[in-house]
């Protein structure tokens, strides 16, 4: 068995992550054939049904029903889907924007880096909540929009830990190699600078995840993200929050949802940052294995 499936089957946490993070994503992948209700479908009748388990529950709706009669685990699964795509495509985009501007700043330095350096500060200085919900406020509330608005709060992670990493990189003797035999600055970043900073971008855009995930379900919580008919779990915990007292799963089950997804995420992230840093291997799966030269790194990541 490989060292590093060895080391993910032992290791609880990261296994629990894996299995959450799984779960959730097959929930939400098949939630059109899974789902046991159109989770849209009302049926005033049946409004703030009780959990199949409680007293005055009904079978057919195992996590009870919401304010309108509709199914409460039909719609945390379509729901799954709204914020998964709203967080990954946030993730994605703000780390390819982030992840370029950081490359840029910290390779070349000078002008470039002072006028990016300040655009960070100054992104920084705002609260990112506030932030968001002016940006909202201006554009509206929408599925596009709210990726929009989570990605201009999220590049700024991404730009200032490769620009860092970049910094280093750009005085290595491979990269000063390269510049002697007259490679072009684009070749450089991307044979030899971009994926020595992959590893580290990979592990901030795990954690990430949660964060985004967390964003928007408070975007949607204050009426400001995704618009219905479309269904998010902020925008469920929202709904519930008049009932938390006549009706306790509209909103319990929607945040225990996002507070499992998150953990899940924080788990995995935590068990990937160990693998891809070498300082934190157990000494016996280090043993044979030495830094690589700038040769060999430089030809390993091209």
């Amino acid at each position: 068995m490989p060292g590093w499936i060895r080391a993910f089957v032992t290791d609880t946490g990261g296994l629990v992550g894996l299995v959450i993070v799984a779960g959730v994503l097959l929930a939400a992948a098949l939630a059109p054939w899974i789902a046991p209700a159109d989770p849209n479908r009302q049926e005033l009748r049946a409004r703030l049904t009780p959990p199949s388990w409680s007293s005055g529950g009904q079978a057919r709706f195992v996590l009870g029903t919401d304010h309108l009669g509709r199914d409460l685990l039909s719609r945390l699964m379509h729901g799954a889907r709204t914020t998964l795509v709203v967080a990954v495509a946030a993730v994605a985009i703000a780390g390819v924007f982030g992840t370029a501007m950081g490359l840029v700043s910290g390779y070349y330095g000078g002008v470039i880096d002072d006028v990016l350096g300040r655009l960070m500060d100054a992104q920084l200085a705002i609260p990112y909540l506030l932030l968001a919900i002016a940006v909202v406020l201006v554009l509206g509330a929408s599925l596009p929009n709210t990726i929009a608005v989570l990605v201009i709060g999220g590049w700024v992670v991404y730009a200032r830990l490769v620009r860092a990493q970049a910094l280093s990189l750009r005085d290595r003797e491979y990269v000063q190699a390269a510049h002697a035999i007259g490679a072009a600055d684009a070749v450089i970043l991307r044979r030899h600078v971009l994926p020595n900073t992959l590893n580290p971008v990979i592990v901030i855009a795990t954690i990430e995840m949660a964060n985004m995930m967390l964003f928007e379900s408070s975007l949607s919580f204050l009426g400001l993200g995704v618009r219905p008919p479309a269904i998010s779990w902020g925008s469920m915990l929202s709904d519930g929050r008049e009932y938390l007292t006549a009706a306790w799963w509209v909103a319990t089950f929607p945040g225990l949802a996002i507070t499992i997804t998150i953990l899940g995420i924080n788990q995995l992230g935590d068990w990937l940052r160990d693998r891809l840093d070498p300082r934190t291997l157990p000494r016996s799966e280090r043993r044979g294995s030495r830094s690589p030269s700038p040769r060999i790194e430089a030809t390993k990541t091209s």
